[in-house]
């Protein structure tokens, strides 16, 4: 018995937040099955083979890569014809494991929507077509849904949605956004809180002890989480420099009327690429008070980074699972976000006044909208404190759902 993960890594740290805490709930639940999760990474932070769960129980699940075959489709094709079938899975060691398994679970970020790359969202409709085909159940439990703004988004999206055995929404707009293109009396669209509410952090004394003078000084301490995508899905040139103009004069408010010490906590690390490390160099290299940040780097793990969060006095958080760890460690935040998960995920918890949009503001607005939620920090405080176990209860929705629909006895 086989179950596959599809569509994390451990280069973005969100997505190996989900991708860890999928492959414990799941393991407790299916505790003689074979765990596997490919990644799409070119060159993952940790090794291809097997590995334990955090939960010591002498286990192990596999990491495998999912090579970007442009003749995979082809190849798909050949082994729905009668009497091929073998000979073609042979020819793609992927497509094999695919079809070997008894369940595919995609945790994936954000890729059904008119927000990302065709390119994308085709990749995405031929994975659920290879589970089609192959005749292997999917559950698709991403970030987020929408919106589809062009024919070609609604047309894929829907062929998707509906071929898809469960679907599992995190926010309300993403729920009407699927649930407009999905017939919903079918039962196969849910809705819950996110899943890594349940990812535990781990102790963060070795990632930030040598880099805070607040510790001796008694200086606040306050994280900036950057996030190139939105340099990258602006409206205006992402060259003009607005979106890290406007983390440097925030930065600058920061250390010089709060005297405040700064954590810029990075989530993703592509080498070679622009990144979040990217975008934190670039910022201290334009801030006059470069000795009061600090920056934590993305090569730290999802566990680590969630603890630094959990350990700060305020944190503006620019990663959806920033966001999340941020919820769940009781932190107050300013949530600036590129797109509608960020708003749903915020509205969830009931702070509305903690969310803005981050594409093409200024610092002075940037500035404003930080000081209204530090402002009201003790407030939110005693909210998320009322709200995590609600979310912690509401993320342990998904998985309870994958086991009553696909029992242990029965996969």
């Amino acid at each position: 018995m086989a179950i596959l993960l599809i569509g994390a890594n451990f280069r973005n740290k969100g997505a190996e937040a989900m991708a860890l805490t999928a492959l414990e709930e799941l393991h407790k639940r299916y505790p003689r099955c074979k765990l596997l999760m490919a990644s799409y990474a070119k060159a993952e932070t940790v090794a291809y083979g097997e590995h334990p769960y955090r939960i010591d129980d002498g286990e192990t699940w596999t990491l495998l890569r999912n090579p970007r075959n442009f003749l995979r489709p082809l190849i798909l094709l050949t082994a729905m014809i009668p009497g091929l079938r073998s000979w073609a899975l042979r020819r793609d060691l992927y497509l094999q494991l695919f079809g070997g398994c008894h369940l595919v679970v995609d945790i994936s970020g954000f890729a059904l929507s008119s927000q990302r790359p065709y390119v994308r969202q085709l990749v995405y409709a031929l994975e659920v077509t290879t589970a089609r085909w192959l005749g292997v159940p999917m559950v698709a439990m991403t970030q987020a849904f929408g919106p589809f703004d062009s024919s070609i988004s609604r047309a894929i999206a829907r062929y998707c949605l509906n071929s898809i055995d469960l679907v599992i929404a995190r926010g309300e707009q993403s729920y009407k956004y699927a649930g407009a293109l999905m017939n919903t009396s079918s039962g196969k669209l849910i809705q819950c809180a996110d899943s890594a509410y349940l990812f535990s952090a781990e102790d963060s004394t070795e990632v930030i002890a040598p880099r805070l003078p607040s510790q001796a000084t008694k200086r606040r301490r306050i994280g900036v989480v950057p996030n190139v995508n939105i340099l990258r899905s602006r409206v205006e040139a992402p060259s003009d420099g607005q979106y890290l103009d406007a983390l440097v004069q925030l930065i600058t408010h920061l250390t010089g009327n709060l005297d405040a010490d700064v954590l810029l906590v990075c989530h993703e690390c592509y080498p070679g690429e622009l990144d979040d490390d990217w975008v934190a160099r670039e910022v201290i290299s334009r801030t006059a008070e470069s000795a009061r940040i600090s920056h934590v780097a993305a090569s730290q793990s999802a566990a680590a980074l969630k603890a630094v969060i959990g350990g700060l006095d305020f944190v503006i958080a620019s990663r959806f699972h920033s966001v999340v760890a941020a919820a769940s460690t009781g932190t107050p935040f300013l949530a600036v976000g590129w797109s509608h998960k960020y708003h749903e995920l915020v509205e969830e918890i009931g702070l509305t006044n903690a969310v803005c949009e981050g594409r093409g503001m200024s610092g002075d607005a940037l500035v404003e909208r930080f000081e209204q939620s530090w402002s009201a920090r003790g407030v939110n405080r005693n909210r998320l404190t009322v709200e995590r176990e609600k979310l912690r209860a509401r993320a342990m929705v998904a998985f309870d759902e994958i086991e009553k629909r696909w029992p242990a006895t029965k996969l």
